[in-house]
């Protein structure tokens, strides 16, 4: 299978993404049982769509199929920096996309 940049565009999130992170996040939260609080989860996001202090967050297609998020921690374990995937979702799932996508992050973070 090829990597899922090669078959849907990949690419970082920006503020311009917001209404449609909120929409995937509002169902990565169905599909995990959770309650979504809009506010609460925009709160949370607008941080890491306006700067990399805190973290990325990667979208999957256009439009969003899916999305990415990895935040920034610091760890003794780690000896220093380390880094959080926090949540990934795709919305085609047993198809191999979630794995291109993490594969694809990982890349891009080393």
């Amino acid at each position: 299978m090829r990597n899922v940049a090669d078959r849907r565009p990949l690419r970082l999130a920006t503020p311009s993404d917001l209404p449609e992170l909120l929409g995937l996040v509002r169902e990565f939260c169905a599909v995990d049982h959770r309650d979504f609080d809009e506010a609460r989860v925009r709160d949370a996001l607008v941080p890491l769509l306006e700067s990399d202090r805190h973290g990325l967050v990667w979208r999957v297609g256009r439009p969003a199929e899916g999305h990415a998020v990895v935040t920034w921690g610091y760890s003794l374990e780690s000896g220093g920096a380390d880094a959080l995937l926090d949540e990934i979702h795709v919305r085609e799932r047993q198809r191999g996309h979630g794995s291109s996508l993490l594969r694809h992050i990982l890349q891009d973070l080393e």
